[in-house]
């Protein structure tokens, strides 16, 4: 491109190339792919998941070429795996190479599923690549994220059986049905409505306040000490978890990641710092559809002594911009819901009243699935949901075999068509 401004600008689409970052895309992938060349075919895992995730803006002609395109710098096995054959219908396209990226590189592709309309002659688990993920939408897990490097849910021990493909269409994954969803409301105030991904108003639903208020229960500290109890406590049926409501929620907004150098595998995260959270507190002033609701989930943790809270340092102007990042683009396209036992969380857009929250063996963030049948279901998406995100179920003696700790969790099998 000339260096002279008045020819650059000149360039039809330029502006709106680079605003839709398809420069910064195409550069991505030159780099990847020669880095990868520049290694040993030992020491390079999978990249056709990479070039996917850098292509996902990218549109073409034949929708199989969002597959096949790419074949010609992606590592060997892709193209010896999936094989380019133009008399497959996209659907045959598409689920072949799913099943590859999830037997070599994990279920991480899955978190894609969710963002638009499930199409009801394919198979839900295998993702359509034929529209472009909304530059707005950011899921709890990219598909090109390391197994573990953010959330681990269910971590695979090596005795389990993590997943079979089965003749029909049907991907057989082991988990543990978390529960059921009773209420699933918009997060955003809504605007004008396109599809699945809608226009919103830059205000917090006060619907979604109020669902998770239902969820809050009496803290039962101040019962105990005979005052009248002003907090709300999140501690869901059956479960050994127990958190403030204000702080569950303010995680769940968030999806309760911050750091993005922390890493599951080597180092179990802690929750959200408290100066994360009472930066979010003061977010949320602002942007919440009624305060008065906000204020309700706020008032246990405010710091009275510390007076009026300033953020001026440099590593609470960094956690602002995570914190509006996280809330503006992870809240985009999702709903908030509330389950039958209590717990709370973030997810798709198509999440319904009865969906069933499932963490299944090996995946990163649980899974909500609708039931279609005995043992068969329809996978919806991913979700966010306080208290089992981190493999606090696998530590939770209420889940253990007969209560006992010592007696490994008990799986269900679950058939997703």
């Amino acid at each position: 491109m000339s260096d002279r401004d008045s020819d650059y600008w000149a360039l039809s689409g330029v502006q709106s190339a680079i605003a839709s970052l398809k420069f910064h895309s195409l550069s991505q992938v030159r780099l990847y792919v020669h880095a990868a060349r520049s290694l040993s075919p030992q020491s390079v895992s999978s990249y056709l998941v990479h070039l996917l995730s850098y292509a996902r803006y990218s549109l073409c002609t034949d929708p199989r070429d969002k597959v096949y395109g790419l074949l010609g710098i992606a590592e060997p096995d892709a193209l010896s795996t999936i094989t380019i054959d133009y008399s497959k219908s996209v659907q045959e396209v598409y689920t072949r190479a799913i099943m590859y990226l999830i037997m070599r590189e994990g279920f991480q592709i899955l978190s894609l599923q969710g963002i638009w309309p499930l199409r009801e002659e394919w198979p839900s688990w295998v993702v359509n690549f034929q529209k472009p993920s909304p530059q707005n939408y950011m899921p709890l897990i990219h598909a090109r994220d390391a197994p573990g490097s953010k959330y681990c849910a269910m971590p695979y021990t090596g005795t389990e059986t993590l997943a079979r493909f089965l003749p029909g269409g049907t991907f057989q994954v082991n988990g543990l049905l978390i529960d059921t969803v009773v209420d699933a409301v918009h997060t955003w105030k809504e605007g004008e409505w396109h599809g699945s991904l809608g226009q919103y108003e830059l205000r917090l639903s006060g619907d979604a306040f109020r669902m998770f208020l239902k969820a809050g229960a009496p803290c039962g500290i101040c019962t105990r000490m005979g005052e009248r109890c002003s907090h709300l406590a999140y501690s869901p049926v059956q479960s050994s978890w127990r958190s403030s409501l204000a702080d569950a929620v303010l995680r769940t907004l968030i999806g309760d990641y911050v750091d993005p150098t922390r890493r599951y595998v080597s180092r179990p995260p802690g929750l959200t710092s408290q100066i994360a959270l009472r930066i979010l507190r003061h977010i949320l002033k602002d942007i919440t559809e009624e305060p008065s609701l906000s204020a309700i989930l706020s008032i246990e943790h405010i710091d009275h002594e510390a007076g009026e809270d300033t953020f001026d340092s440099v590593e609470s102007q960094v956690l602002l911009k995570v914190l509006l990042e996280k809330l503006f683009r992870g809240l985009e396209g999702k709903r908030a819901f509330r389950t039958k036992k209590g717990w709370i969380g973030i997810g798709p857009y198509e999440t319904r009243k009865g969906d069933c929250v499932v963490a299944v063996v090996g995946v990163d963030v649980p899974f909500v699935l609708r039931r279609l049948g005995v043992g068969s279901f329809t996978l919806v998406g991913e979700c966010f949901v306080d208290g089992i995100i981190f493999g606090e179920i696998l530590k939770d003696p209420m889940r253990r075999a007969g209560g006992d700790m010592r007696r490994a969790v008990e799986l269900d099998v679950f058939d997703i068509g």
